[in-house]
């Protein structure tokens, strides 16, 4: 059930715009995290938080992202995703990971106003803090990166769909090579087996002579 794509990244890296068209290109579904969480509590994603804080949100997060089964599906979870120790581990089991890359300088020209985007800071927290804070998991978690440093939609989304093909291609060859080499190995083991077998009838031949 390997065969879903995760998008992770910061805000306002086209998480879901390029998950949808990507979805649709390789003709898989897509699926919006933040949708089934809003479906889940019946409530808005800042009405929720307001209501629980960012602990008892990221719980509920953890939980939703953890418990998702899908096959072929495009994933767009939230940034946060990926403090969900048990989201991430669920995801690395069911899919690959893209992590939309792009700089603070990027992100800044997108998002003029975190907070009327829907970006929880902590109390004395800044949006360069949250950044600074959120890359070195995203690259833990990273199978692929695509950086959009420089691009249109267009670059990013063909780019996305270049890396995905290439990297299938080369966990496939990696299959192969590894099933070649078991089987090389007991092929070793067999002819081995047969060469002894061989010359214990040899020798039972010279004592029946």
């Amino acid at each position: 059930m390997k065969n879903n794509l995760i998008f992770i990244g910061m805000p306002a890296v086209g998480k879901s715009t390029v998950g949808i068209v990507v979805a649709k290109r390789l003709g898989m579904n897509f699926i919006d995290a933040d949708l089934l969480i809003q479906e889940q509590e019946k409530k808005l994603l800042r009405e929720i938080i307001a209501e629980v804080g960012q602990d008892g949100f990221l719980k509920i997060e953890n939980q939703v992202n953890a418990e998702l089964e899908t096959e072929n599906s495009v994933i767009s979870p939230g940034g946060s995703v990926i403090y969900c120790k048990d989201a991430m581990k669920h995801y690395k089991e069911i899919g690959t990971i893209v992590y939309l890359k792009a700089s603070y300088q990027t992100i800044k020209k997108r998002i003029h106003n975190p907070k009327k985007r829907g970006v929880v800071l902590r109390k004395g927290q800044s949006f360069r803090d949250l950044y600074n804070e959120r890359v070195p998991y995203f690259e833990k978690y990273a199978d692929i990166t695509v950086c959009e440093d420089g691009c249109r939609i267009e670059d990013t989304i063909e780019n996305v769909l270049n890396a995905v093909a290439e990297y299938r291609r080369q966990q496939k060859k990696q299959k192969k090579k590894k099933y070649r080499k078991n089987y090389g190995a007991k092929c070793r083991k067999s002819t081995k087996h047969t060469g002894k077998r061989t010359e214990d009838a040899k020798q039972q031949k010279k004592l029946d002579t």
